[in-house]
């Protein structure tokens, strides 16, 4: 089968380590080497970082930011994105207000 588009919902987030790993590295090289268009869904930014090329963080189902993802994890444009993906600047923050 060659998808025009693949849609992977969670694909990782059931799965020992080593195991996750590996199969991103092969999943990376079968999307890179295809160029298959990919909606991957995903709560482990690590696993986008590694895998996408354009990200769109929703909350509550709604987009709140798109971008590359190295930009939206060193320049979040929310306090609720920074919150989510744990921004070291954002948790200085909260640590200073208490």
């Amino acid at each position: 089968l060659e998808p025009e588009v693949l849609f992977l919902d969670e694909p990782f987030s059931n799965l020992d380590t080593p195991t996750r790993e590996d199969l991103l590295v092969e999943l990376s090289d079968i999307l890179h080497n295809t160029g298959i268009t990919t909606f991957f869904v995903s709560h482990n930014f690590e696993e986008v970082l590694f895998l996408a090329r354009h990200a769109m963080a929703l909350l509550d189902g709604l987009p709140i930011q798109e971008g590359p993802p190295r930009e939206l994890l060193n320049n979040p444009k929310s306090t609720e994105l920074a919150r989510i993906m744990g921004v070291p600047e954002y948790k200085k923050k909260i640590f200073k207000t208490i």
